[in-house]
């Protein structure tokens, strides 16, 4: 009975695996152009945000702590695979946004709770996601 589960769990990440890779090849070479280092966490006023968020396509400031963006996609699985993708950003930065995966649209909202309210690293992460979109799309 085990062995018999083991091969449909297996068979069936082999199904995800080739569905991945057909909807989005280019994210087996993915990199982030964040290296780690120090990034000032004084929280933005709200003018600085909104000056910020001036040179972000597509993020908008709400609720005086958040700053969001939905990203939409051709496929349900072109949008879970750049889930995937912000999940190895958000890694790196330490720093993880909450998500919502609506069918072929991507909600990210970031806001840095630690600090109450947004911080640099909020910005440079929302540009990486960005970056990580426009990759996506030119695929």
């Amino acid at each position: 009975m085990h062995l018999s589960l083991l091969i449909c769990l297996a068979f069936f990440y082999c199904i995800v695996q080739y569905l991945y890779l057909r909807e989005a090849p280019g994210l087996l070479n993915v990199s982030t152009s964040y290296q780690g280092g120090w990034i000032e966490t004084m929280v933005f006023t709200q003018e600085e945000v909104e000056a910020h968020l001036d040179k972000l396509e597509g993020w908008e400031y709400e609720e005086g702590r958040w700053i969001v963006r939905k990203f939409t996609f051709t496929s349900f699985m072109k949008g879970i695979a750049f889930v995937d993708e912000v999940g190895l950003i958000s890694e790196a930065f330490n720093h993880h946004p909450f998500i919502t995966i609506d069918h072929k649209v991507v909600t990210l909202r970031l806001t840095s709770w630690d600090d109450g309210g947004i911080t640099a690293i909020d910005i440079k992460e929302a540009q990486q996601y960005n970056e990580a979109y426009d990759r996506m799309m030119q695929n």
